[in-house]
């Protein structure tokens, strides 16, 4: 996608990547309270909120960082190394920033849910790592927004009973670790994956979906539809038309209400499956 085709926001989400050092230089309390305040905006189950943000600097950001580095003796390579360089990465950043699960949503959901209470409990944990990832990503992309640098460093979860001691936090679940300043040095990010190896189009099956019921007195049908999903999992593409001719073939010519609801189905899908193609290269 070019540059001039990306409003401000989908710009700052491309530009965020991962900066592991920083320059020795503050940042204003007031960026950081914006950074906050777009982190606890972001979306959560049943509105919850069930995170909290702990915000490091000074002498306790050095300890955290002793502690990091001590810790790290426990474990053995790679994982005691990415240990100090997580521990390097905190000494170098003015602040940082922790991002802890509360478990008040489990709390609530367990009481809400009339299912047992194991299960719900494993649910609603659920919700509250993601809620929080949610709320995570909303503050690397907030930092980059204001021009500051940011990292994600969940390689401190090998020692986050360590980590909640060191803040005072007695109950709760370590999420994130991330630290924030100005970048040493400019540089970009690793390059991503293309799409075309993350994304998987199922626009014929999600088409013909619509007639299915329709179609479930039909013999031919149920082995029409896996031939057609068989050939989205192979990457094959099939033109619209070809398609239309398929599936008036499978239900009989004489059906017009079912000729009409595949036609229309299937063509609002036509763009996409020109777009699928043209992204997979076929």
């Amino acid at each position: 996608m070019e540059d001039h085709r990306l409003n401000e926001a989908l710009k700052v989400i491309h530009g965020r990547h991962s900066v592991r050092q920083f320059q020795d230089r503050p940042v204003d309390d007031a960026l950081i309270k914006a950074i906050l305040d777009a982190a606890n905006r972001a979306p959560s189950a049943h509105n919850q909120q069930s995170w909290k943000f702990i915000v490091v600097k000074g002498d306790r950001k050095r300890q955290l960082a002793e502690l990091v580095t001590e810790q790290s003796s426990n474990f053995p390579k790679p994982s005691s190394s990415i240990l100090r360089m997580a521990a390097r990465s905190i000494m170098s950043a003015p602040v940082v920033i922790a991002v802890m699960n509360t478990g008040t949503l489990i709390a609530h959901g367990t009481e809400l849910f009339s299912i047992e209470k194991e299960k719900a409990a494993d649910f609603f944990r659920t919700m509250e790592i993601q809620s929080s990832a949610a709320a995570a990503e909303n503050l690397l992309i907030a930092a980059t927004s204001l021009g500051l640098g940011s990292v994600w460093l969940g390689v401190l979860f090998l020692i986050k009973d360590k980590v909640l001691e060191s803040f005072g936090e007695a109950r709760g679940e370590f999420m994130a670790v991330i630290p924030i300043g100005y970048p040493l040095e400019a540089r970009e990010g690793p390059k991503k994956k293309s799409l075309e190896y993350v994304v998987r189009y199922l626009s014929i099956a999600a088409a013909v979906s619509a007639a299915v019921i329709v179609l479930s007195g039909c013999g031919k049908a149920g082995s029409w539809i896996d031939e057609q999903q068989s050939a989205v999992d192979k990457g094959v593409q099939g033109r619209t038309e070809t398609v239309n001719i398929e599936a008036l073939g499978a239900v009989g010519q004489n059906s017009t209400a079912v000729r009409r609801s595949v036609d229309k189905v299937l063509n609002a899908n036509d763009a996409r499956n020109s777009e699928a193609e043209s992204i997979m290269g076929r």
